[in-house]
């Protein structure tokens, strides 16, 4: 009898396999929830995949591991977006379904490819194939680059400085590996078989990445230079999301909201030389109709003599609705506008709205929003200028993709500046979590960033990913204020501003590659004739 190499040993018969193993890969969505924030526990990434992992390896039924991706996933992000209740009830559910059968998808490619190499290459091209498929759900249907895996090391700085390289991507493939090669030791350990030579060599070349990886970060951290660029002042107006509501059914007076940042603007004018409004905070629409609205904010920035960059919901005279950031010099002439490009799902726009507008009654009742759905996608980004400065303007969502940063920086934009209103949130863990990957669009470009919001949490970014947030008397979400500070320009140019996410593309390319090739008839015609095999635990492709 010739015994089997442990390398390319296969996982036990699926007769063999313990009773328990079906419970296991629940243990990932608690896991990998923990390690963002509220709890906050980035280390937990380098172990929370394992477990469904290790059930991709053993689990060789092919539909059974579909649907416990399925079930895993789904579970992860209902409870990651536990936030979502705010706003849309069951929505959150719908969402973290829909994003579960993306991830149905590829168990079943990763399957394909186990079936053909069920050692430490394999198992190496399971972890590359996770961040290849988390750069596609980036943009799929429309995107949702929530709770990527990189996001969770936010917290350790010389790691996430990788990011100007490659990415959040680059950031997360050593967790990836880690858990891929911690699933394959502990199956390699259920079938009673030594680690083997090829695992010993697969976690050397994992500590070794993470040491040149953390070399390189400590190293980019002493050497970026300061370039400060513009003092600008963030107004905070604490607005409830309910009230905002009010003002859009002209149920409460929208003078009110406006001379509350009229008199915190009064406070940061002195000093600052660029002042902004959050999302939407200016409380009446720019529309042709009304044509003193938008007089009212160059009176404004007049007044003060300072360049006010402001949210605005704009209606062209067409019926087009955009949500819009606009410039205005310190002379009070219109200097810029931006309209935002990622929108939300539901609360911005609503998916087949003008081929099947009776759906938009049942999304509605699903969500329990009502009234939304209507705004349009911007199509092109302007880099805007306020004395000699450049800066590329972002809105709310659009800071959770890297594209638009890095063609800012590509148009040798100075800095950033992100307008956001998460107070649909009030203050739950999603203000943390955004601003935690926002900073990622900062050391992917060495760039600075002010983001102002309207209930918090405001504040300034530096290029290395450092975050300085505002505060009152140490209360960073629903508080209102003013602040004023320096943002960081151009520290440095970058691998990743000229080249982008090649990591995630290249790991998708391969990803898609290995779930194509599949396993070898030979080795099917074998997996076939041994499916009746005894359940000793026995490979069902060793050579007897």
């Amino acid at each position: 009898m010739n015994r089997p190499s442990p390398d390319n040993a296969d996982p036990p018969a699926p007769a063999a396999l313990p009773r328990w193993l079906p419970a296991l890969p629940l243990a990932t969505p608690i896991l990998l929830w923990l390690a963002y924030h509220p709890a906050d526990q980035g280390w937990l990434a380098y172990v929370a995949l394992a477990p469904w992992f290790f059930y991709l390896i053993v689990e060789t039924r092919v539909r059974r591991a579909c649907v416990m991706t399925f079930l895993v996933w789904t579970a992860f992000f209902s409870i990651g977006m536990n936030w979502l209740r705010y706003t849309s009830g069951l929505g959150g559910v719908v969402i973290a379904a829909i994003l579960g059968l993306e991830f149905f998808v590829f168990a079943w490619l990763a399957r394909r490819w186990l079936s053909r190499r069920n050692d430490a290459v394999g198992w190496a091209g399971l972890g590359a194939m996770f961040i290849g498929w988390e750069f596609l759900r980036t943009y799929l249907m429309g995107g949702f680059p929530w709770f990527l895996l990189g996001h969770s090391q936010h917290a350790y700085a010389p790691l996430v400085q990788c990011a100007d390289l490659g990415g959040v991507p680059l950031v997360a493939l050593p967790a990836a590996l880690t858990n891929a090669f911690l699933a394959g030791l502990a199956a390699r350990r259920l079938a009673g078989r030594p680690a083997g030579k090829d695992l010993a060599i697969a976690f050397g070349a994992v500590a070794a990445l993470l040491a040149a990886m953390t070399g390189y970060g400590i190293w980019r951290l002493k050497s970026l230079p300061n370039a400060p660029a513009l003092q600008v002042g963030l107004v905070q107006g604490n607005i409830p999301q309910d009230l905002k509501d009010a003002l859009r059914f002209e149920n409460y007076d929208p003078m009110v909201p406006l001379r509350e940042h009229q008199r915190l603007s009064e406070q940061v004018a002195p000093q600052a030389r660029l002042i902004c409004w959050a999302e939407t905070m200016f409380p009446f629409s720019v529309q042709p109709k009304y044509p003193d609205n938008e007089a009212a904010l160059r009176k404004m920035a007049a007044r003060y003599h300072r360049a006010m960059l402001v949210g605005v919901i704009i209606h062209e005279a067409d019926g087009r609705e955009y949500n819009s950031v606009l410039l205005t010099d310190a002379d009070g002439k219109p200097a810029g506008r931006y309209d935002k490009r990622h929108l939300v799902l539901v609360a911005e726009f609503m998916p087949f709205k003008k081929i099947a507008p009776w759906l938009i009654n049942i999304i509605e009742k699903i969500v329990s929003l009502k009234g939304f759905g209507n705004i349009e996608a911007g199509e092109r980004l302007e880099v805007m200028e306020v004395d000699g400065k450049r800066f590329g303007p972002l809105i709310c969502f659009d800071s959770m993709w890297a594209d638009e940063a890095r063609a800012y920086a590509n148009q040798e934009a100075d800095f950033l500046v992100c307008l956001s209103n998460d107070g649909w949130f009030k203050e739950s863990e999603q203000l943390d979590q955004i601003l935690c990957a926002t900073a990622f669009r900062c050391v992917e470009n060495r760039m600075g960033m002010a983001r102002c919001t309207n209930t918090g949490i405001s504040a300034f970014i530096g290029a290395d990913g450092s975050i300085t947030e505002f505060a009152v008397n140490g209360k960073t979400k629903s508080v209102k204020g003013a602040t004023v500070a320096m943002v960081q320009g151009r520290a440095a140019h970058t691998l990743f501003t000229a080249w982008g996410d090649w990591v995630g593309k290249l790991c998708l390319l391969l990803a898609g590659g290995l779930g194509i090739l599949g396993p070898r008839k030979k080795q099917q015609r074998k997996d076939k004739e041994k499916s009746a095999s005894p359940a000793e635990g026995i490979p069902p492709n060793a050579d007897i």
